[in-house]
């Protein structure tokens, strides 16, 4: 190989050894982060192992927060979303029907959190369940009429029906 080969040779690996790194830079500044702190003192976590699904028999509601935690006088149920947008009124909603099943399991929980990769955001919530549970009244007739297999109306969209419990028993999802 002539001198003028070897150059250009030399350039190419360059380049490649170059473009490579940009890639990981890419691709580590574009990973997602650790979420924040949720805050307070645990008092569930989700991802124990055999932590409980909640129930509030009064209600007929449950659900599974995905944290429970204490800072103060507050107890708050805490929603972690791993998503970059939101909170979103399903987000809130979740996060009451959670406290409404923890207050069931013995939990005076007074407000709700949400949390993704860059930011907390709290909220206080009615210290009545009845009050609590009127905040979340059609969210709940609507999920009674889907397992009762009555006509419910809504927009199925393929981001959502992806994650949803009811995913496989519904006839209308998206995805």
């Amino acid at each position: 190989m002539n001198e003028g080969m070897m150059d250009l040779l030399g350039v190419g690996v360059g380049l490649a050894v170059a473009l490579w790194l940009l890639r990981a830079l890419w691709r580590w500044l574009r990973a997602p982060r650790n979420l924040p702190v949720i805050g307070g003192e645990a008092l569930l976590y989700q991802d124990e192992e055999g932590a409980p699904f909640l129930l509030n028999e009064a209600w007929g509601v449950g659900a599974r927060p995905d944290h429970i935690v204490r800072e103060g006088r507050d107890v708050i149920v805490v929603e972690n979303k791993g998503r970059d947008k939101g909170p979103y009124a399903s987000d809130w909603a979740q996060a009451r029907f959670g406290a409404l099943a923890a207050r069931g399991a013995g939990f005076p929980v007074n407000k709700v959190r949400w949390v993704n990769g860059k930011r907390r955001v709290t909220r206080t919530i009615p210290k009545d369940d009845a009050a609590l549970f009127e905040t979340i009244r059609p969210q709940y007739e609507q999920v009674v009429a889907l397992r009762n297999g009555e006509p419910v109306h809504f927009r199925p969209e393929a981001r959502k029906c992806r994650s949803c419990y009811l995913r496989d028993s519904c006839n209308r999802r998206a995805a």
